[in-house]
C-alpha cells in the first residue's frame, strides 16, 4: 500500500485484472495497449529469477515504448507516475504516435 493513497486511488483508478503472464496475461495487456485502452502500466515482476515468459515481457516493454505509455517496472517509478501533477490532469494530453504511413505502406 502507498501511504496516503486514500480515496483518490480507489475512486479514480480503473484497474483491470488479467490472467497470469504465462497464461496469456502479457498478450492481453499488449492487445489493450494496441487498442488504446491503457494510459499507465505498472508491471512488477521478480527480477531475481528467470521468467519463463521473458520474451512476452520484452514484447510488452516494446509495445509500451512504441505507444508512449507511462510504464513502471518498479515501485519508485510507480510512485513518481502516480504522484505526478500530470496524473489525472484533464488538460494533459499524451502524444500519440501516428502510424498511418506504416499502416498504408505498399507491400
Amino acid at each position: 500500500d502507498w501511504p496516503g493513497k486514500g480515496d483518490y486511488y480507489n475512486t479514480y483508478l480503473a484497474v483491470t485484472p488479467v490472467l497470469s503472464g504465462p497464461l496469456g496475461g502479457d498478450q492481453m495487456i499488449g492487445a489493450m495497449i494496441a487498442q488504446g485502452q491503457i494510459d499507465v502500466l505498472i508491471f512488477f515482476c521478480d527480477n531475481l529469477i528467470t521468467q519463463g515468459h521473458q520474451t512476452d515481457i520484452s514484447a510488452l516493454t516494446r509495445l509500451a515504448s512504441l505507444y508512449n505509455i507511462a510504464f513502471a517496472t518498479n515501485r519508485t517509478t510507480a510512485d513518481m507516475i502516480l504522484t505526478s501533477s500530470l496524473f489525472g490532469n484533464e488538460d494533459y494530453v499524451p502524444i500519440k504516435q501516428d502510424f498511418s504511413s506504416y499502416l498504408n505502406r505498399k507491400l
